[in-house]
């Protein structure tokens, strides 16, 4: 049938058990290997269209998540079942500290602010302060503080940082939690940032029950990073950062400002492909709590957007001169940053890690809505099939085991998207993009979908959908044992 079953989550009928299969990479190790891609490329869609962008919790059963992908379109919920209730398809060990609910605060009293550098983290931090008194913790001041207040932990902290070693992971946290649980966070809630950076320090806040209500990422190009990165100046005086071009100091100043060592583009690099690995940690973790904001904009814009996703009243406008944007010409010439309105989104990307959920959910959402699917992986056999001029070009070189060019393969989906019924129902793109090159493709070419759907799982859920996953080759339909 063709169809795919997994052995624990959607179990096939014992009468065809024999019959299955599992695919060659549904294995634990090339499993992490494609994870291992996912996250070089996580997020290049969030980047380019971060306002668009809705995170989705995939861990859930399929109803819960659909019911979710629902509210982030617009659309009216799916009518309660009356049958007997799906098992959940994540097992107990990944959801027994996890926080899964969406927040319904309309104010957020505890914030973490996470984005790659240079995305603008601290100049939003400063605005949030001002406006509402929250208490910002930047875990890079957080043990100089200690060793200044002379604390037990401090005096503790200190003996490892002038012996030039790193602070035990324990001894930080406890510095950490005692602050995040002192009389004046608890009042005013706290604005963390600096930390997490890496998935096993999200499961350590997650265990230790410091989870944010909201969190506020801040998307930028890598290509803007390094370019704000360069031009970052220190005033060693002050303690104040500007830039060259976009915060440029006064001019009796310029003499004694200072370059950070890592302020150079090799290093900048460097820095981007560690955050990239790690990327999109806490959203796997609170991905119903997390807010993408576009921070290529002016810090006008982007705090603007950031009060918008905190449920805080807008900043008033200013009626001095307008602050230039800081984002190069370049890197911005065919960028869609405007957050769409529709009550209805009409194209639809759906994006996620290997057993994210995609195809259940797009199965969903072609159900209700009547949208086109495009599934990259049958775009190409379809044309060849249909005999098209493009599908018998394509056709010649997977013949001959070779990939197809780019240009071939995105003429083909530029007609598909552009097809009379993908005008008229929408389209849902599925399997690409999936790298940031490719994202800049769909943009260059006005292929930019009205909403995306970012469904967020732990790895360790990911590799126990696959490695449970089994093929019907007779009808098709996959199943999970």
């Amino acid at each position: 049938t063709g169809k795919i079953y997994h052995m624990l989550f959607n179990p096939p009928p014992p009468e065809i058990v024999s019959r299955l299969e599992t695919r060659s990479d549904d294995t634990e190790e090339k499993g992490r290997a494609r994870l291992e891609v996912y996250h070089r490329n996580f997020g290049a869609a969030a980047s380019w269209w971060p306002d668009r962008t809705a995170t989705i919790n995939g861990s859930g059963t399929p109803d819960a998540v659909f019911e979710l992908g629902c509210e982030a379109l617009n659309l009216p919920r799916p009518a309660p079942k009356t049958t007997t209730a799906v098992a959940s398809t994540t097992p107990a060990s990944t959801t027994s500290t996890r926080a899964t609910t969406a927040t319904t605060h309309s104010k957020y009293h505890n914030v973490l602010i996470c984005g790659p550098p240079a995305s603008g983290k601290g100049t939003f931090a400063e605005r949030l302060v001002a406006k509402t008194g929250i208490i910002h913790i930047s875990t890079g001041d957080l043990l100089r503080e200690e060793v200044k207040k002379g604390t037990p932990e401090g005096l503790r902290a200190k003996t490892f940082m002038d012996a030039g070693q790193l602070v035990p992971q324990e001894l930080f946290l406890q510095i950490l939690k005692d602050r995040l649980k002192s009389p004046e966070c608890v009042a005013h809630g706290w604005l963390l940032d600096g930390y997490p950076r890496a998935p096993e320090q999200v499961k350590v806040l997650n265990d230790n029950g410091l989870v944010p209500d909201k969190v506020i990422l801040l998307a930028i190009p890598d290509d803007l990073a390094i370019a704000r990165l360069c031009g970052r100046r220190n005033d060693p005086v002050t303690g104040k950062i500007y830039h060259m071009l976009f915060n440029p100091p006064p001019p009796e100043i310029v003499s004694r400002l200072e370059t950070r060592s890592d302020d150079t583009e090799e290093k900048g690099r460097a820095r981007l492909e560690v955050y990239h690995r790690n990327f999109g940690a806490a959203a796997s973790w609170w991905p119903d709590r997390t807010a993408t904001i576009n921070g290529s904009g002016t810090p006008d814009a982007v705090f603007e957007l950031g009060c918008e996703a905190l449920n805080l009243p807008r900043p008033a406008p200013k009626t001095t001169t307008a602050v230039a944007s800081t984002t190069p010409a370049s890197t911005t010439s065919t960028r869609a940053t405007t957050a769409t309105t529709h009550s209805k989104y009409h194209n639809v990307l759906i994006c996620g890690p290997p057993a994210s959920g995609k195809g259940t959910f797009a199965e969903r959402l072609v159900a209700k809505t009547g949208i086109i699917h495009i599934s990259t992986g049958d775009l190409l056999r379809e044309e060849v099939k249909k005999g098209t001029p493009e599908g018998l070009r394509a056709k010649t070189f997977m013949d001959a085991g070779q990939l197809v060019p780019q240009e071939l393969f995105l003429q083909i989906l530029k007609d598909r998207l552009k097809s009379p019924e993908c005008v008229a129902h929408g389209w849902l793109l599925d399997g690409y993009p999936r790298a940031p090159e490719q994202v800049k493709v769909l943009n260059d070419n006005g292929l930019v979908p009205d909403k995306v759907i970012l469904l967020a799982i732990p790895d360790d859920l990911a590799i126990a959908r696959l490695c449970g996953r089994r093929n019907d080759p007779v009808t098709g339909k996959i199943y999970h044992m």
